[in-house]
């Protein structure tokens, strides 16, 4: 687990320093997280809350877990040296009641200012236009039976089995947490999917 919280701290920073080149480069951090994952023999359901976490701006020091309060990322924050990012100086022009509604946000929200209220805003709007329908595709490939989980924010990662078996052992991992996904199956394997999603192995 040590090194899944290491490897998670690594990521944040990557994502809140500037550190990374483009979103392939965050691709392939989140390839080599899922491996850990795997290798350590995590549940998905805690994999995925760490990927969430991932998008807690620093700012918001409070709500990130432990591990990340002491990322080069978070501790800059908390010692009052900002981390954001580039700044752009933009000009807003809204009608006096909505800025009067703007100011009772920042107040309930409890935000440091109106460029944090405004920040906030943005990567919200951002995170909703990444995220997606989590999915499990399940079909054959060379042979092989593939689980390739397709993420809240389209990212892929693939478990192959090499027999029946161990793709009802791959599934059956996904148990607390299936009603989470949409399901794809190959018309070949639907059948045999089916059958065991709704066995008493599966069920009970």
């Amino acid at each position: 687990m040590l090194e899944l919280l290491d490897f998670h701290k690594k990521m944040y920073d990557a994502r809140w320093n500037g550190e990374l080149n483009s979103n392939t480069d965050f691709r392939e951090l989140e390839d080599e997280f899922m491996e850990i994952v795997e290798r350590e023999g995590i549940n998905l359901e805690k994999a995925n809350e760490m990927l969430e976490q991932l998008y807690i701006p620093p700012y918001k020091y409070s709500l990130l877990p432990e591990h990340l309060k002491h990322s080069r990322s978070a501790k800059k924050e908390s010692a009052g040296r900002p981390s954001m990012g580039v700044t752009k100086k933009v000009s807003v022009t809204l009608p006096n009641d909505i800025w009067d509604k703007i100011q009772k946000e920042i107040k309930d929200q409890e935000l440091k200012s109106m460029s944090a209220y405004f920040r906030e805003l943005a990567l919200e709007s951002v995170r909703k236009g990444e995220k997606t329908l989590k999915k499990l595709l399940i079909y054959k490939e060379n042979e092989e039976f593939v689980i390739e989980n397709v993420n809240s924010f389209n990212h892929v990662f693939k478990r192959k089995f090499i027999s029946e078996q161990g793709l009802f052992e791959g599934l059956h991992s996904y148990k607390p947490v299936m009603d989470e996904y949409e399901l794809e199956v190959s018309d070949d394997l639907w059948p045999v999917v089916m059958n065991f999603l709704n066995s008493k192995e599966f069920q009970g």
